[in-house]
């Protein structure tokens, strides 16, 4: 037809000695590109035919005698044919080597000398610098479209040439204080980062590639342009869940670069940016070898108190994957012994031991009391609160779950710890409880059943923890004794129903002669659901 035609000798006048002819054949190519009718031409073209074409476009984007207005409009020109979804899919199906050809080249655009030299302090003269960043965004945008989806993603991964060249030219992109060359770099790292496989090998590469990366990524983390901070962040997301292994083998600086990025991003304003720096933190905490965090000089003392105030603040949140991320990153985080520590340490704090100067102790360390407790612990303890009765009444039961084992590490505090907690306010405690009680019922979930019955084995421990109990409604009364006897009958897990009946005999030995009446009026023995019709008017 008159249109491939066109585009054959368009492609030719690509590779004419006239900087004049190529520019406005690039300039045609741009112009007849924007139209589908002329896509749909393009992709009839022979393959020799199309090939030139790329190849063509390729070059002028390379050239550096061409103006910057060629080099703009061929990238715009290949940009418009991998977006177009039958182009890109013919690239990457063809056994022609046409992809293997177009990520060369656009390789060497993004990983070009000139590029380390303009991101180098001392500058050169003598070169077409904003040619050179201009090639690089075009190159990145088009890279960016080949890896968007799985098949891509893998064809790239698979079919590249120069693979880590490609990395290296990303990671000086990233450091480049541009937003639209970082938000580029940032999306193909990100469309990569989508492929297990490539995240695996990322992280196998030697030490100080896989460091100049993540220092590149550290740069964008925290950027004012929020569209590079989010894209960036999955890409960093992509790493933590496939290698987190390789994450905490960062040095010491490293791991501080990238905890200090995530507490920021806590903080932050921009709900998307919450969650995904709660799951990096979740999936590194989670993972076996997180102890060598606590060795990391500073993360201890200053880091992970802040991340459990961050954590914490954040679960008051309406966006029900917020809270999973959050949930999940803060029980995990105080798993660890050294987690637990730091949350006594601002629940519990205590005054140090004061020693005179011949080494006797002239006041031994000793709790602080009420009034002397920093204001930041009462916030925490009311917001942790208020996280937990959130988390329990969103209706998720594995979030509901994480956030009563935290409950659980609080109550494992030593005094004042439980007291603290059942000094709070009066409503948030038996809402806490009354929540709890209601999670006996899902006994397929044993992790949360677990969770509650060692809540509420903590409640009928002492008389202030009863009188709790006490004040639920009939309901919840007869939910807690038929759950926990149920819980002692049935569950696999042979502690939790040892703990569920040793909960059953503590309200019977020593809780209030009322606990002897409830139990008596409902038989522990008689199927679960037959309730005495008496019972309601005992209570």
């Amino acid at each position: 037809s008159c249109v491939a035609g066109m585009f054959v000798g368009l492609a030719g006048s690509l590779r004419a000695p006239d900087a004049r002819v190529v520019s406005d054949a690039a300039h045609a190519l741009r112009s007849l590109l924007l139209s589908q009718e002329a896509l749909e031409r393009v992709l009839d073209l022979p393959s020799t035919n199309f090939s030139e074409l790329l190849t063509g476009l390729i070059e002028v984007m390379g050239a550096d005698t061409l103006d910057p207005q060629a080099l703009e409009h061929a990238g715009d020109a290949l940009t418009y044919i991998v977006v177009y979804d039958p182009l890109r899919k013919h690239i990457m199906s063809e056994t022609s080597g046409n992809l293997e050809h177009l990520l060369a080249g656009l390789t060497q655009l993004v990983a070009a000398p000139t590029l380390k030299q303009y991101a180098s302090v001392s500058r050169p003269d003598g070169i077409n610098h904003a040619a050179t960043i201009n090639r690089a965004k075009a190159a990145t945008s088009v890279l960016a479209v080949l890896a968007q989806d799985n098949a891509g993603r893998m064809k790239v991964m698979t079919r590249h040439p120069a693979l880590s060249m490609l990395i290296e030219g990303l990671t000086i992109l990233l450091k480049l204080h541009d937003p639209s060359i970082q938000w580029n770099a940032a999306t193909v790292l990100s469309n990569l980062c989508c492929c297990h496989e490539l995240c695996e090998w990322l992280m196998l590469r030697p030490p100080e590639e896989v460091y100049g990366l993540l220092s590149s990524c550290f740069v964008c983390m925290n950027s004012d342009h929020a569209q590079v901070s989010r894209t960036i962040m999955e890409a960093i997301k992509s790493l933590c869940v496939a290698a987190p292994y390789r994450m905490l083998l960062l040095d010491d600086d490293g791991l501080k670069s990238l905890f200090f990025g995530f507490e920021q991003l806590l903080m932050s304003t921009d709900g998307v940016l919450v969650e995904l720096a709660a799951l990096c933190v979740g999936h590194l905490f989670g993972h076996k070898s997180a102890s060598k965090l606590f060795c990391v000089p500073g993360l201890e003392e200053v880091l992970v108190p802040q991340l459990v105030r961050s954590l914490t603040l954040r679960l008051q949140t309406p966006q029900r994957a917020t809270l999973q991320a959050v949930s999940g990153a803060l029980v995990r985080l105080l798993r660890w012994p050294q987690g637990e520590e730091a949350l006594a340490r601002m629940i519990a704090p205590w005054h140090k031991a004061e020693v005179n100067w011949l080494g006797f102790t002239t006041s031994p360390a000793r709790p602080m009391e009420d009034s002397e407790i920093p204001s930041t612990s009462n916030a925490l303890m009311a917001d942790l609160m208020a996280g937990c009765l959130l988390a329990l009444k969103s209706g998720d039961i594995a979030v509901a779950g994480e956030m009563v084992e935290v409950m659980c590490i609080w109550v494992g505090i030593p005094e004042p710890g439980w007291t603290r907690l059942l000094t709070l306010d009066e409503h948030a405690v038996l809402k806490l409880v009354t929540l709890v009680t209601e999670l006996l019922e899902h006994m397929d979930e044993e992790a949360v059943v677990r969770n509650a019955v060692v809540l509420l084995s903590c409640f009928s421990l002492d008389h202030r923890g009863q009188a709790f109990l006490s004040l639920l409604d009939p309901t919840h009364i007869r939910t807690l004794l038929v759950g926990l006897r149920r819980v002692h009958r049935a569950s696999g897990d042979q502690a939790c129903a040892d703990l569920a009946a040793t909960t059953i005999s503590n309200l019977e030995e020593t809780g209030p002669p009322c606990w002897r009446r409830w139990l008596a009026a409902i038989d522990l023995s008689a199927p679960i659901v037959t309730y005495p019709t008496a019972f309601e008017g005992m209570l």
